[in-house]
């Protein structure tokens, strides 16, 4: 599939854990992939989704407007 913005430029950010399976399943469809085994909170949060694409989260992750 061809995307209006190259695919290794996507940055794909997983929080909390997400399972392996995921992570492999984005980076084999050529996406560059940051996962974390917990979830960062305020600046640290904010910081780690500045410039994702496509973020990951399961369910204690709370994304807040100023995030």
């Amino acid at each position: 599939m061809k995307t209006s913005f190259p695919k290794e430029k996507i940055r794909v950010v997983l929080l909390e854990g997400v399972a392996a399976p995921a992570v492999r399943l984005f980076e084999g469809e050529g996406f560059t992939v940051e996962s974390h085994a917990k979830s960062p909170t305020g600046a640290a949060l904010a910081k780690a989704v500045a410039e994702a694409h496509i973020l990951g989260i399961r369910s204690r992750t709370r994304v807040t407007a100023d995030v």
